[in-house]
């Protein structure tokens, strides 16, 4: 499967998406990203993925000649109307003037924050105009992704079928008034009205449980009972999409099929504590934390985007070189953290996942 025609025309259209979420959204958006990922791939979807390439995700079809945009908010209220139309204020690094009262078409006060920003759904439709424009041939979708800690309001849709709990519904379910409405307060003479679909996918405060939980499923999906390590999988995925999102750069189908097979063949077969006894203290020793670190990095120091994988081959690049002047292999955790080299490993890494480090790098040079 190759996606390299549509994604190379994304790459090509020019957008102004720029600057850091704060962090706390920041893993949310990640998190939503790896979601939405392993929900195209369980559904059997060949496609290419962009992080903050025109809109928050971008789903790519050369198959289908499809593109898929969305948009996710986090936003911790209801998804209501006024939501929708509501304008972002623009960031400016201009002086902080007085904030002013005004009054909004429907007479609530809001506050003069510069906004000269668009609104929600504005930014979604210029999405879709702007990818229609550069790729007339394809279907292009657009999708609002709203925090399924917080309903929809109840007065959005003429279905009966959708109820403020429901999971997702299409704009062209709108009640005829609240279309009215969207277009007048709004700059747009109209919206693609089925061409745009809301969704409350993940609960931001569970956010980071709940990938883990779809993760595991959606590989027993595709491939039956197997070691998942969903966790670990994760952090992979999460470091994978840091780096495209900086690069500019794609995750597609197959990458994905590929990690979760070299996951189902990870070997499982645990480390005893016996067997690597000589090489720590009689403290870490009893210190479980250490005896299921070595086994998780053990089954995934191999695995490709895996997080801890680069401290690990520096340690045992000193294990290396060191190996035949260590007296006393378990000290190596207390001439390492003094060094300059190290602090960043010491800085994101609890003890017991250095000292796992260290563990595994003389097993390694034992055999």
């Amino acid at each position: 499967m190759s996606e390299r025609k549509l994604i190379e025309r994304i790459r090509l259209i020019p957008d102004d998406r720029s600057g850091d979420h704060a962090q706390d959204g920041f893993d949310y958006q990640f998190s939503t990203a790896i979601h939405l990922m392993l929900s195209h791939l369980k559904d059997k979807k060949d496609f290419a993925f962009m992080y903050e390439k025109v809109d928050d995700y971008v789903f790519v079809s050369d198959k289908l000649k499809l593109v898929n945009l969305y948009q996710s908010k986090s936003t911790s209220r209801s998804l209501t109307e006024n939501e929708l139309v509501k304008r972002e204020p623009v960031k400016t690094k201009k002086a902080k003037v007085k904030k002013s009262k005004i009054k909004t078409t429907d007479n609530t006060d809001t506050t003069d924050q510069n906004l000269t920003g668009l609104s929600i759904i504005e930014k979604i439709q210029n999405n879709l105009d702007t990818v229609k424009k550069h790729m007339s041939e394809c279907e292009v979708r657009g999708h609002l992704l709203w925090n399924s800690d917080y309903d929809f309001g109840a007065n959005l849709v003429k279905d009966s079928s959708v109820t403020i709990k429901s999971d997702a519904f299409i704009l062209d379910n709108l009640s005829s008034k609240v279309k009215s409405n969207l277009v007048a307060k709004t700059s747009k003479s109209n919206f693609d009205w089925e061409m745009i679909e809301v969704n409350r996918l993940l609960s931001k405060t569970h956010h980071f449980k709940l990938t883990c939980q779809h993760i595991e499923e959606v590989i027993h999906s595709l491939i039956g009972d197997n070691n998942s390590y969903s966790k670990a999988f994760y952090n992979s995925l999460f470091n994978k999409i840091k780096e495209i999102r900086v690069n500019k750069e794609e995750l597609t189908s197959d990458f994905l099929l590929q990690q979760i097979q070299t996951i189902s063949t990870l070997k499982s077969n645990k480390i005893a504590k016996e067997d690597y006894r000589h090489l720590i203290s009689e403290d870490d020793y009893r210190n479980n934390l250490l005896h299921i670190a070595v086994n998780e990095l053990n089954s995934m120091k191999n695995l490709s985007g895996y997080p801890k994988k680069e401290a690990y081959d520096l340690i045992y690049e000193y294990v290396d070189i060191n190996y035949s002047n260590i007296k006393y292999p378990h000290e190596i955790f207390d001439e390492i953290s003094v060094m300059e080299r190290y602090s960043e490993i010491f800085l994101i890494n609890s003890e017991e996942n250095v000292k796992a480090m260290i563990v595994l790098a003389f097993l390694e040079k034992e055999v």
